[in-house]
């Protein structure tokens, strides 16, 4: 009987040992076909690679606030420049409107000093007839008197005194009539010469005007301009940034794509690992139940 029970116990020894070395084979060939080892080293990569993840989301957050920030500028600035094209456009049309203004305000002055060259020369022309008329009335006056004298010296009758005195009445009312025409041409050419100082002086403040609106008028478009340039520039950086910007993006998507990938393909790989581990358990738990039964055995 003790032989037939060593004999039962090696027969169950070798079982075991067989069993043992199919159970280190299927574990050593789940393991190579799984890579457990390999999984948890990539497992402990992956976390590192979303902790990196992680940080550049938010990077990314902050650029797509930067970005959004910078929309809004560019959109206000878009709207400024707008402003400024039709400003410039109104600037621009009021220098012709000033100019044809200021040629028509020339062309008026041109005029009045013309109508003034006329009226100087026609106030020259009969101030020098006038002065011509009274020299010849004033020797024909006097002439007139002495043979007026002379003919009532030698009139014979009272009839002809009577006449010359007549006539003497007749060249005194000429002789007034003659002083009220050359009062009426001083006035005239005094009314004359106040006009034109008048003329002369809504033209000269008429054009220190159109100068000064003209002046202003040129310094805001050259403002405007300057202005413009300006906003161009920042318009062509904020251009030049927003397309960095998107570049960055981008890249932080496609990065952020792969990483999800290899996240996805991570977990399923760990849920194999933590199937193959279960697995592994239970197996190593009956494995375990067979050495600890084939030891029972041998200690009997």
């Amino acid at each position: 009987s003790t032989v037939e029970s060593q004999t039962e116990a090696e027969s169950q020894t070798g079982a075991v040992h067989h069993e043992i070395t199919l159970a280190k084979e299927g574990i050593s060939e789940e393991i190579t076909e799984t890579e457990f080892d390999t999984d948890s080293s990539k497992c402990i990569s992956l976390k590192e690679q979303m902790i990196l993840l992680s940080n550049q989301l938010k990077e990314t957050l902050t650029v797509q606030n930067d970005y959004d920030t910078l929309k809004k500028d560019y959109e206000a600035l878009l709207q400024d420049r707008n402003k400024l094209d039709t400003t410039d456009k109104v600037l621009q049309s009021k220098p012709s409107d000033d100019n044809a203004k200021s040629l028509s305000h020339l062309s008026q002055i041109q005029t009045l000093n013309e109508e003034k060259q006329k009226m100087y020369d026609l106030l020259d022309q009969t101030s020098k007839q006038l002065v011509k008329d009274s020299t010849s009335m004033a020797l024909a006056q006097s002439k007139f008197v002495r043979e007026l004298e002379s003919m009532k010296q030698k009139a014979k009758s009272m009839i002809e005194v009577e006449s010359y005195t007549k006539l003497q009445i007749s060249l005194v009312e000429h002789q007034r009539l003659v002083i009220n025409l050359q009062n009426t041409v001083r006035e005239r050419e005094s009314m004359v010469n106040r006009v034109i100082k008048e003329a002369e002086t809504e033209t000269r403040q008429t054009t220190q005007i159109m100068q000064t609106t003209i002046q202003n008028i040129q310094s805001k478009l050259d403002s405007t301009q300057e202005e413009l340039i300006t906003c161009k520039e920042k318009y062509n950086q904020k251009c030049i940034q927003s397309n960095q910007r998107n570049m960055v993006l981008k890249d932080l998507y496609v990065q952020n794509s792969d990483l999800m990938t290899k996240l996805a393909d991570s977990e399923v790989k760990r849920k194999c690992s933590k199937q193959l581990c279960r697995k592994l358990n239970g197996k190593c738990e009956t494995y375990k139940k067979i050495i600890d039964r084939v030891y029972s055995s041998l200690s009997r």
